[in-house]
């Protein structure tokens, strides 16, 4: 009677690149090491968060769609951020605060967002 060889994984699979393993790799939009255990944003995703930061705070005033994409970029981000949570609760304030289209940015807005 012949042995019959089985395939627990697929060559085809192999040759892709799936199932090797490495100490870094991209999951969900970040970038984790597992060598020395931290967990980054990619390049492109600080780049669009610093790009929007300055734009807003070189202006006064801010549209409320604007303020919410930032405050979802931020949300985003959130696990890089060390204590960032403590600081949405002042951001997201700003939106049931202000019932205009346009968000005043003050100085306190401004200090929580640089800081």
């Amino acid at each position: 009677m012949p042995c019959m060889q089985r395939q627990f994984v697929s060559a085809k699979k192999l040759a892709q690149g799936d199932a090797t393993f490495f100490t870094q790799k991209r999951i969900l939009g970040w970038d984790i090491d597992t060598t020395t255990m931290t967990l980054t944003l990619p390049c492109h995703s600080l780049d669009s968060l610093q790009s929007m930061l300055t734009l807003i705070l070189a202006c006064k005033h801010v549209s409320r769609c604007k303020w919410r994409r930032l405050l979802g970029l931020l949300c985003s981000t959130m696990p890089a951020l060390y204590s960032a949570i403590h600081y949405f609760s002042i951001l997201q304030h700003v939106l049931t605060d202000t019932t205009a289209g346009r968000i005043r940015l003050t100085p306190l807005l401004k200090a929580v967002l640089t800081g």
